[in-house]
């Protein structure tokens, strides 16, 4: 239902800042750890932190990639799957038409390829599963709580020289 999926983008949304986490604080060792040739370490470096962004995109998108799956909808999950076959395609094909270090091409052509691919999965996925819209369950919690208002003021009324003034108008305008 809606309270697990809510839930399930807040666990990988965190587990996405984990990653995050977790890869900078390595990036350091790693890379020192590593035989990279000389004069191409900062570019190594960037790599590795635009791949790191890449991971936390992947994290961040897999609630949307699993309701997508949970709710069979092959035909979404074919579109994905096609479109990263040609993100990653056009991503090779970047280092010969953008300027600049190929490894750092290549690194950001993917990483865009994935917030593409993120950003239009989850577009589509919000769109078709109402159990992925955050705001659907704001608006449920404002309506709820601005019939709780309205029995509070109701309630109130009754006593002349008390006014009402509930703090939910301002978090929900339209209550």
């Amino acid at each position: 239902g809606q309270a697990g999926a809510t839930g399930a983008k807040y666990v990988f949304g965190a587990m996405g800042l984990g990653v995050l986490a977790v890869g900078t604080a390595i990036a350091g060792p790693l890379l020192s750890a590593l035989e990279i040739p000389a004069g191409r370490e900062s570019a190594a470096a960037v790599a590795f932190h635009v791949t790191i962004a890449q991971l936390v995109v992947i994290t961040i998108g897999t609630p949307f990639r699993g309701a997508v799956e949970a709710q069979q909808a092959m035909g979404q999950v074919a579109a994905d799957e096609t479109s990263r076959t040609l993100l990653s395609l056009l991503a090779a094909a970047s280092i010969l038409v953008i300027p600049g270090d190929p490894l750092i091409v290549y690194s950001l052509a993917l990483l865009a390829g994935t917030v593409l691919r993120f950003g239009a999965n989850a577009t589509v996925a919000v769109a078709r599963f109402p159990e992925l819209r955050w705001l659907d369950r704001f608006d449920a919690d404002c309506s709820a709580g601005a019939q709780r208002a309205a029995l509070r003021a109701r309630a109130l009324s009754a006593v002349p020289h008390r006014r009402v003034a509930d703090p939910l108008h301002v978090l929900c305008p339209r209550a």
